[in-house]
C-alpha cells in the first residue's frame, strides 16, 4: 500500500474507534433522577408509619429501568407526586426486597393507608398515569 492508502486507513480506524468510545459513553451515563433514594431501613420505617409513598425498586443495569424512570419520573411531576428509589444493587435494600418478594426490576410499590399495590415490569405512560392517579386520589 502507498502512503496515501495507509493514512486513508488509519483515519478510518481512528473513526471508529472514536464512534465507539462516544457509544460506550453515551451507554453508560447514568442519568440520576429526582427520585430521592431511601435506604431499605428507611423504607421499612416509612412503612411501619403507614406513610403513603410510591417506591420505586430499580437497578441501574436494568436496561428496562432505564427506560421506564424517565416516563415515572415526567407523570410523577405531572402529578406533583414524589418518587421514593429503592436502588436493587445495594445492599441494604434486601431486607425489604425480601420481605416484599422483589425480585424484578423496575417494580412500583404504592403505600396508601396501610395497604400496598404492586406493579412489576415498566409500563407505559399511560398505565403509569392511571397507577399515580389512583394513589394520589
Amino acid at each position: 500500500m502507498n502512503r496515501k492508502q495507509w493514512l486513508i486507513t488509519g483515519i478510518v480506524i481512528l473513526m471508529i474507534f472514536s464512534a465507539f468510545a462516544m457509544y460506550k459513553k453515551i451507554i453508560s451515563a447514568d442519568k440520576t433522577y429526582s427520585f430521592e433514594e431511601l435506604s431499605g431501613k428507611e423504607a421499612m420505617d416509612r412503612i411501619k408509619k403507614k406513610e403513603n409513598m410510591i417506591l420505586l425498586y430499580s437497578s441501574k443495569d436494568c436496561k428496562a429501568c432505564r427506560v421506564f424512570s424517565p416516563i415515572l419520573e415526567n407523570v410523577a411531576k405531572d402529578f406533583n407526586v414524589k418518587i421514593y428509589l429503592l436502588d436493587a444493587d445495594k445492599q441494604s435494600t434486601e431486607k425489604i426486597a425480601t420481605a416484599y418478594n422483589l425480585y424484578v426490576t423496575p417494580t412500583i410499590l404504592s403505600f396508601k393507608q396501610g395497604s400496598v399495590d404492586r406493579y412489576e415490569n415498566a409500563r407505559g405512560e399511560q398505565e403509569v398515569r392511571d397507577i399515580v392517579k389512583k394513589w394520589s386520589e
